[in-house]
Protein backbone atom coordinates (compact mmCIF):
# COMPACT_ATOMS: atom_id res chain seq x y z
CA UNK A 1 0.00 0.00 0.00
CA UNK A 2 0.71 3.53 -0.38
CA UNK A 3 1.04 4.02 3.55
CA UNK A 4 3.68 1.25 3.79
CA UNK A 5 5.57 2.65 0.55
CA UNK A 6 6.00 5.87 2.51
CA UNK A 7 7.14 4.34 5.57
CA UNK A 8 9.75 2.45 4.26
CA UNK A 9 11.09 5.37 2.10
CA UNK A 10 11.36 7.46 5.29
CA UNK A 11 13.19 4.38 7.17
CA UNK A 12 15.26 4.23 4.48
CA UNK A 13 16.92 7.91 4.70
CA UNK A 14 16.54 7.81 8.14
CA UNK A 15 18.83 4.81 7.96
CA UNK A 16 21.63 6.67 5.57
CA UNK A 17 21.12 9.59 7.86
CA UNK A 18 22.62 7.37 10.87
CA UNK A 19 25.43 5.72 8.63
CA UNK A 20 26.43 9.35 8.04
CA UNK A 21 26.47 10.50 11.57
CA UNK A 22 28.51 7.19 12.47
CA UNK A 23 30.92 7.66 9.46
CA UNK A 24 31.57 11.37 10.58
CA UNK A 25 33.59 9.80 13.69
CA UNK A 26 36.13 8.09 11.03
CA UNK A 27 38.21 11.65 9.84
CA UNK A 28 37.70 15.33 10.41
CA UNK A 29 37.14 16.55 7.50
CA UNK A 30 33.64 14.05 7.31
CA UNK A 31 33.00 15.14 11.17
CA UNK A 32 33.53 18.40 10.26
CA UNK A 33 31.10 18.05 7.09
CA UNK A 34 28.05 16.54 8.96
CA UNK A 35 28.33 19.02 11.27
CA UNK A 36 28.27 21.93 8.98
CA UNK A 37 25.52 20.59 6.87
CA UNK A 38 22.93 19.93 10.35
CA UNK A 39 24.48 23.16 12.11
CA UNK A 40 26.18 26.11 10.60
CA UNK A 41 24.91 25.71 6.61
CA UNK A 42 21.19 25.76 7.86
CA UNK A 43 22.02 28.80 10.03
CA UNK A 44 23.49 30.89 7.29
CA UNK A 45 20.95 29.56 4.81
CA UNK A 46 18.01 30.88 6.83
CA UNK A 47 18.30 34.33 5.79
CA UNK A 48 19.21 33.34 1.77
CA UNK A 49 15.96 30.93 1.54
CA UNK A 50 13.93 33.48 2.65
CA UNK A 51 15.50 36.11 0.05
CA UNK A 52 14.92 33.44 -2.46
CA UNK A 53 11.04 32.71 -1.72
CA UNK A 54 10.44 36.04 -2.18
CA UNK A 55 12.51 36.45 -5.40
CA UNK A 56 10.60 32.91 -7.01
CA UNK A 57 7.14 34.61 -5.57
CA UNK A 58 7.66 37.91 -7.19
CA UNK A 59 8.65 35.96 -10.22
CA UNK A 60 5.70 33.10 -10.22
CA UNK A 61 3.50 35.84 -9.92
CA UNK A 62 4.77 37.36 -12.81
CA UNK A 63 4.96 34.57 -15.01
CA UNK A 64 1.30 33.54 -13.68
CA UNK A 65 0.11 36.39 -14.94
CA UNK A 66 1.17 36.68 -18.30
CA UNK A 67 1.28 32.79 -18.92
CA UNK A 68 -1.52 31.47 -16.57
CA UNK A 69 -4.65 31.67 -18.64
CA UNK A 70 -2.80 30.62 -21.92
CA UNK A 71 -4.04 27.23 -23.32
CA UNK A 72 -1.25 25.12 -25.85
CA UNK A 73 -3.10 26.16 -28.69
CA UNK A 74 -2.23 29.86 -28.35
CA UNK A 75 1.12 28.67 -29.18
CA UNK A 76 0.82 27.05 -31.67
CA UNK A 77 0.55 23.54 -30.07
CA UNK A 78 -1.70 20.72 -30.90
CA UNK A 79 -3.93 20.94 -27.98
CA UNK A 80 -4.35 17.77 -26.42
CA UNK A 81 -5.66 18.66 -23.34
CA UNK A 82 -3.03 18.80 -21.01
CA UNK A 83 -1.91 21.91 -19.44
CA UNK A 84 0.69 23.81 -19.65
CA UNK A 85 3.41 24.07 -17.14
CA UNK A 86 2.09 27.51 -15.98
CA UNK A 87 -1.95 27.43 -15.54
CA UNK A 88 -1.37 27.16 -12.08
CA UNK A 89 0.17 29.20 -9.12
CA UNK A 90 1.76 25.68 -7.84
CA UNK A 91 2.99 24.98 -11.07
CA UNK A 92 4.21 28.70 -12.31
CA UNK A 93 6.34 27.83 -9.09
CA UNK A 94 7.69 24.43 -9.18
CA UNK A 95 8.47 24.89 -13.09
CA UNK A 96 10.98 28.73 -12.02
CA UNK A 97 12.63 26.40 -9.42
CA UNK A 98 13.27 23.76 -11.62
CA UNK A 99 14.84 26.48 -14.23
CA UNK A 100 16.62 28.13 -11.67
CA UNK A 101 18.44 24.78 -10.58
CA UNK A 102 18.01 22.60 -13.66
CA UNK A 103 17.47 25.12 -16.42
CA UNK A 104 14.77 23.51 -17.60
CA UNK A 105 12.46 25.29 -20.21
CA UNK A 106 10.91 25.70 -23.15
CA UNK A 107 12.20 28.87 -24.91
CA UNK A 108 9.05 28.36 -27.31
CA UNK A 109 6.58 29.76 -24.59
CA UNK A 110 8.38 32.86 -24.13
CA UNK A 111 6.77 34.45 -27.50
CA UNK A 112 6.35 37.70 -26.94
CA UNK A 113 9.72 40.23 -26.20
CA UNK A 114 8.65 41.35 -22.59
CA UNK A 115 8.27 37.73 -21.91
CA UNK A 116 12.08 36.67 -23.12
CA UNK A 117 12.94 40.10 -21.57
CA UNK A 118 11.55 38.69 -17.67
CA UNK A 119 12.86 35.09 -18.53
CA UNK A 120 16.61 36.58 -18.98
CA UNK A 121 15.88 38.67 -15.80
CA UNK A 122 14.93 35.57 -14.03
CA UNK A 123 17.78 33.73 -15.46
CA UNK A 124 20.54 36.69 -14.55
CA UNK A 125 18.87 37.20 -10.93
CA UNK A 126 18.75 33.68 -9.59
CA UNK A 127 20.87 31.34 -12.19
CA UNK A 128 24.00 33.92 -11.99
CA UNK A 129 24.01 35.84 -9.12
CA UNK A 130 21.93 33.84 -6.21
CA UNK A 131 23.21 30.74 -6.88
CA UNK A 132 26.89 31.79 -6.33
CA UNK A 133 25.91 33.76 -3.69
CA UNK A 134 24.55 30.50 -2.29
CA UNK A 135 27.92 28.76 -3.00
CA UNK A 136 29.67 31.48 -1.28
CA UNK A 137 27.96 31.17 1.83
CA UNK A 138 27.92 27.68 1.93
CA UNK A 139 31.69 27.62 1.03
CA UNK A 140 32.22 30.11 3.53
CA UNK A 141 30.16 28.54 6.48
CA UNK A 142 32.24 24.91 5.76
CA UNK A 143 35.71 26.90 6.33
CA UNK A 144 34.67 28.25 9.73
CA UNK A 145 33.35 25.52 10.57
CA UNK A 146 36.16 23.40 9.39
CA UNK A 147 38.35 26.09 11.16
CA UNK A 148 36.19 25.91 14.54
CA UNK A 149 36.79 22.31 14.42
CA UNK A 150 40.15 21.29 13.94
CA UNK A 151 40.86 21.18 17.77
CA UNK A 152 37.70 19.88 19.03
CA UNK A 153 37.58 16.70 16.81
CA UNK A 154 38.86 13.65 19.15
CA UNK A 155 36.91 14.93 21.90
CA UNK A 156 33.65 14.79 20.20
CA UNK A 157 34.94 11.56 18.28
CA UNK A 158 35.16 9.77 22.11
CA UNK A 159 31.93 11.17 23.14
CA UNK A 160 29.38 9.77 20.21
CA UNK A 161 29.92 6.06 21.50
CA UNK A 162 30.89 4.62 17.75
CA UNK A 163 34.52 3.74 19.11
CA UNK A 164 35.98 7.13 19.07
CA UNK A 165 39.06 6.13 21.35
CA UNK A 166 40.34 3.37 18.84
CA UNK A 167 39.60 5.46 15.65
CA UNK A 168 41.28 8.63 17.40
CA UNK A 169 44.50 5.88 18.39
CA UNK A 170 44.24 4.62 14.89
CA UNK A 171 44.11 8.28 13.63
CA UNK A 172 47.32 9.77 15.94
CA UNK A 173 49.30 6.40 15.28
CA UNK A 174 49.15 7.04 11.63
CA UNK A 175 50.16 10.77 11.63
CA UNK A 176 53.69 10.12 13.82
Amino acid sequence: TRMSTNLAVATSMLLWIKVLAFLKNTTMDLATFVAVMIDRIAQDLSTFLIFFLVIILMFASAFYLYLGPRTRSDFGFHDDGEPTEYTTFPKTMLSLYLLGFVGEFDWKTFDTGSLRALICLFIFIVVIVLLNVLIAIVGKSYEEARDNNAGRWPQSANDNGYGGDSLRTVTNTART
